[in-house]
């Protein structure tokens, strides 16, 4: 007997005394391990959870971004970086994206009339209208005539065959009633509207010219009409049109062919029109740059040449230095008095007594009159 115990019973509960220590080892031994282990699955679910704020913030960081810049192209200013831009351009055409960037704002008595004492006046937002062409022209954008008249005279040979205020009416009066819009207008409703086989075989039609520069040139903005190319399809050409209208008062004005009261008179004719199309100054410069781009309609290093050149002008002119920034879209203006009708009148361009027309409604202004869905 030990301690009141037989052999066996004595065995039994040294056994179990044993297995009592091998338990309390083990549990000492594990217990630290698996609080170390779930620590790290509590720091793995913490890791994963602020991973997945991370990403979701990133995620909502890009779709304000892109909100952004869609709010961007809807005023007109491009999706494009300006650093790609630069990474392209040639060393001279460096040196003009500079120029432009700055606009030369740190001088503005170049560009304005009276800088020290601006303010904005009803007169302004039709001489607005023609800052594209200023902008290259270096001219004082605030007042008519703002440039150099015998420059102006030898570019208007040079770019318009203009040497009389009659041609310069004639030009006038083709730039308000149909210009290129209708033209254009008419190129893209036509390439909406075939099927893949209808397009092959217009594209085969203009291959077949060759050496034909016009279709080459037709060749090329059919395909960019196609393919929607840069948004084609949503472009209003009225900028391209209303926006050189207003280049050519500037410069009939410089020349001598229109008093300074004819030559605002003019520009005030296309206010309504451009205010019914756009809804502000970075539109009308973003719309006027895919147009004029769909204009050129070239292809290649010439393409690439004027895209810097363009989206440089593009960028100046939305820079809050620039004059569009000081000229508010909605500020009263007073109406035309009708002097453009009375020259055009004067020059037999126009009936005696019939009213400034325009052409038909566009397609363009078709698809903005469709229902959402249409």
């Amino acid at each position: 007997m030990i301690f009141g115990m037989s052999p066996e019973e004595f065995s039994l509960l040294a056994v179990f005394g044993v297995l009592i220590l091998a338990l309390l080892f083990f549990l000492y031994g594990y217990l630290p391990r698996l609080r170390r282990r779930r620590q790290r699955a509590e720091a793995e679910a913490v890791g994963r959870a602020e991973a997945e704020a991370r990403r979701e913030a990133q995620a909502a960081e890009a779709a304000a971004s892109d909100a952004e810049r869609d709010a961007q192209m809807a005023l007109g200013k491009g999706l494009v970086e300006t650093d790609y831009w630069w990474e392209i351009a040639t060393p001279e055409e460096r040196r003009i994206i500079n120029d432009a960037w700055r606009f030369r704002w740190d001088r503005p008595e170049e560009r304005w009339d009276r800088p020290e004492d601006f303010e904005a006046e009803p007169r302004h937002w039709p001489l607005a209208l023609a800052l594209p062409f200023a902008f290259w022209h270096q001219a004082i954008w605030d007042r008519l005539p703002g440039v150099d008249g015998d420059w102006t005279r030898r570019m208007l040979i040079r770019d318009w065959g203009i040497r009389t205020r009659h041609a310069l009416l004639e030009q006038l009066h083709w730039l308000h009633v149909a210009g290129h819009r209708v033209p254009f207008n008419l190129e893209r409703e036509n390439a909406a509207a075939l099927d893949e086989g209808e397009a092959f075989a217009v594209e085969a039609m203009l291959e077949a010219r060759a050496g034909d520069e016009e279709a080459a040139e037709r060749l090329w903005r059919f395909r960019r009409a196609r393919a929607d190319d840069r948004g084609i399809m949503r472009v209003d050409f009225t900028a391209w049109d209303l926006v050189r209208f207003a280049m050519l008062v500037r410069a009939g004005t410089a020349a001598g062919y229109l008093t300074v009261e004819e030559g605002m008179d003019f520009l005030l004719e296309q206010v309504d029109e451009m205010r019914a199309c756009y809804g502000s100054w970075p539109e009308v410069g973003e719309h006027f740059r895919v147009a004029r781009w769909y204009w050129h309609s070239v292809g290649g290093e010439q393409e690439r040449e004027t895209d810097v050149l363009d989206m440089a002008r593009q960028q100046a002119l939305v820079l809050a230095m620039s004059p569009w920034h000081d000229v508010p879209w909605d500020m009263p203006v007073p109406p035309a008095q009708g002097r453009f009708r009375d020259a055009l009148e004067a020059e037999e361009l126009l009936e005696p007594g019939a009213p400034l027309l325009r052409r038909a409604e566009s397609f363009w202004g078709r698809r903005r009159a469709e229902p959402a869905g249409g």
